[in-house]
């Protein structure tokens, strides 16, 4: 696996200001490792299929996002969504489920609807974290990362594995990758992906 780019880090680092990178990671990895862990338990319980184990999991990670913010309190869950949002500084986390870890085609579960959310987000793109995930040979593989999709294939501006801890980053290091996103940016993002879970 190749090693993440510095660079890369820092822009991570200061997009989660005020958290550190490995804070998310410690929250996130056992939150997203649960919900696959307990869709399996139901699909070996009931013999369900394909559809309704991506379901499961979907609205295990819905019902149980609100309780992030008690260990990441500016964290904010959206209704109905896997959309997160940090509270002062407006930054936008989505997780969504990848094949065995295929960035490049980005290979989805729900490829339609995760394409439609991802090509129609307001601008501007430098206020989104994309955190592509997948359970690989049973262990929970996640990345961060930014960039523009294009049909299945996502041109990534800046990535990082989070598979396993990072460096730390000092925060006076992140000052010139912090973003304060416009106002009504949480919001004009949430009614779109309202919009589009009331087509699911």
């Amino acid at each position: 696996m190749a090693e993440n780019a510095p660079r890369d880090l820092h822009h991570l680092a200061g997009l989660l200001h005020p958290y550190r990178i490995n804070q998310v990671r410690e929250v996130l990895l056992p939150w997203l490792r649960d919900a696959h862990d307990k869709a399996l338990d139901n699909r070996a319980a009931g013999a369900r299929g394909r559809w309704r184990f991506v379901k499961d999991r979907h609205d295990h990670l819905t019902h149980t996002a609100p309780l992030l913010q008690n260990r990441l309190t500016e964290l904010r869950s959206t209704p109905r969504s896997l959309l997160l949002t940090i509270e002062s500084t407006g930054v936008l986390l989505y997780p969504f489920q990848v094949h065995r870890g295929s960035l490049d085609p980005l290979f989805t579960p729900d490829v339609a609807y995760t394409r439609k959310f991802l090509s129609h987000l307001p601008e501007p793109l430098n206020c989104l974290v994309l955190l592509p995930w997948a359970d690989v040979n049973e262990r929970i593989e996640l990345w961060a990362g930014g960039g523009e999709l294009t049909g299945d294939t996502m041109t990534w501006n800046w990535r990082v594995s989070l598979a396993n801890e990072v460096p730390d980053i000092p925060p006076q290091a992140t000052y010139p990758y912090r973003v304060q996103c416009r106002p009504q940016r949480d919001q004009d993002t949430e009614d779109h992906h309202n919009s589009l879970a009331d087509e699911r």
